[in-house]
């Protein structure tokens, strides 16, 4: 028995070996074979005498301890050889396992490895656009404010009638605009005048008869405005007349869409920064002029002044800044002797 292979087998093993060779029936032990007794056979001649034949020597036969050894020895020699193999087969499954997982790493590693680099690569690309914004929004000018549209109290409106050349009032009159709305029935003249303790605002000066309306402005330092305070209106005219007075506009639009004839007022607009266009045809004789006029009765913008018929377009800057309209609200204003189309937008 080669005692360096038994001892590459685990304990375990050869223990279960030797108690299987342990369980394994002894064999029988054969029992000498007796010699058989010379037979004397009844003959009338004397028979020879039988000498029995020399018995052979009985093969030696192995029994006892001797052939459980010899039982155990081969069951350890098989079993030595079935754990020879199961070692080999072992180690060769270990070594493919072994080869699997190397390759089963490196590939796993390798797409570890891809996607850690795609993922920086993310990282930077937000990084550098996180500059780039930052950059932009830094160099960016800080845009100006929107004003937005204050509400509108309810229109205060006071009405005067009359016949020919009188004086109407008082009004209390305060910063902002006057919408006045006029008509006269007469032939001749038909002025009508804003009287304030600082001086005269021509509001109408038509001939014959005619209706209207008109935009006063009132505001304490304005070059175009009335001053706050008590006013009066002064009419001259040779028939019956109506005047209305509007202290406040009760609309407001984003754009402005109207036609009419002759002279007329209109509701607020209200102009955000930008550009605004406005296209205006008149079919008159006589001026056409339109205006703007601001909330506050400071503001003044003339964006037509023609005479007779006309067909144009043109294109204002709405914007915080010097030759420019201010962003807010205006009233629209139309002077004419005809029939006209206005588009603001």
């Amino acid at each position: 028995m080669n005692r360096e292979l038994l001892s590459l087998i685990p304990a375990g093993v050869v223990l279960l070996v030797m108690a299987c060779a342990a369980s394994t029936p002894a064999t029988p032990t054969q029992a000498p074979v007796p010699s058989p007794t010379a037979l004397q056979l009844p003959t009338p001649a004397p028979s020879p005498t039988f000498v029995p034949a020399t018995e052979p020597s009985p093969s030696p036969t192995v029994s006892g301890p001797d052939l459980d050894a010899l039982g155990t020895a081969a069951a350890i020699e098989a079993a030595t050889s079935a754990a020879a193999s199961a070692i080999s087969s072992s180690e060769t499954a270990t070594a493919q396992i072994a080869t699997v997982t190397a390759e089963t790493n490196l590939t796993a590693t390798a797409e570890v490895e891809e996607r850690f680099a795609t993922i920086e690569a993310f990282q930077r690309e937000a990084e550098a656009r996180s500059t780039s914004i930052a950059a932009t929004i830094a160099a960016a000018p800080t845009p100006t404010p929107i004003p937005t549209a204050t509400p509108l109290p309810p229109a205060v409106q006071t009405t005067f009638q009359g016949h020919g050349t009188s004086v109407v009032g008082p009004l209390n009159l305060t910063a902002g605009l006057l919408h006045i709305e006029a008509s006269h029935g007469g032939n001749g003249n038909f002025i009508v005048d804003l009287v304030t303790g600082h001086g005269e605002e021509l509001l109408v000066n038509e001939i014959g008869t005619w209706s209207g309306s008109v935009i006063q402005a009132v505001h304490p330092s304005s070059f175009i405005a009335a001053r706050p305070g008590q006013a009066w209106i002064n009419v001259r005219a040779d028939g019956s007349w109506t005047i209305r007075v509007k202290e406040r506009l009760p609309h407001t639009e984003r754009n402005f869409t109207g036609n009419g004839s002759g002279t007329a007022a209109y509701y607020f607009l209200d102009l955000r920064q930008g550009t605004v266009f406005v296209n205006a045809t008149h079919s008159g004789q006589g001026n056409f002029i339109v205006e703007l006029y601001g909330i506050n009765g400071n503001a003044w913008e003339l964006l037509f002044n023609e005479i007779g018929q006309f067909s144009g377009q043109t294109a204002h800057t709405v914007s915080a800044g010097v030759a420019t309209i201010d962003p807010g609200l205006y009233a629209v204003a139309v002077k004419a002797d005809g029939n006209w189309t206005l588009a603001i937008n």
